[in-house]
């Protein structure tokens, strides 16, 4: 029951801070340059730094977190596999245009951006160093089929 109040608990967090964003935005405190501006340190600064702080944390590595790793992104590259040719399935009948955008949308997930908090938040410095190594074939699928 604690890990489901945990999830709600989360939830209820992300979309206060999603409302908080959006009336930012309405109420024009950040610019579009200010925006990307913050986009940018979060990507290139904060969630990079947020991985080698949970490396640094002083969680063990051990042989089974090494098994766990290479299982994951054997996993996640079936995953990857199966959405890359299940999403050239499904929009094989739209337009070029429309199935380029369409088909991205399901290969490539926001796991980094919002993955990250969401691991910490609930399986703490662990959950931060696996979720990288996860995304391993979600990067690789994201700049070669999905672009």
């Amino acid at each position: 029951m604690d890990f489901f109040a945990d999830m709600l608990s989360l939830q209820v967090m992300l979309f206060c801070l999603m409302i908080v964003g959006l009336l930012i935005k309405k109420i024009g405190i950040i610019s579009e340059a200010g925006r990307k501006t913050l986009s940018g340190l979060l990507i290139n600064v904060v969630l990079p730094c947020n991985i080698v702080h949970s490396f640094m944390s002083g969680v063990q590595i051990s042989g089974e977190f090494i098994r766990n790793c290479i299982l994951m992104v054997m996993l996640s590259a079936a995953i990857q596999l199966a959405a890359t040719y299940g999403s050239k399935l499904i929009f094989h009948s739209f337009p070029q245009r429309q199935k380029g955008v369409l088909s991205y949308g399901i290969i490539c997930s926001n796991s980094s951006f919002i993955g990250l908090p969401i691991a910490e938040a609930l399986f703490g410095n662990l959950g931060v160093m696996y979720t990288p190594v996860f995304q391993i074939p979600i990067r690789f699928t994201m700049w070669t089929a999905g672009g």
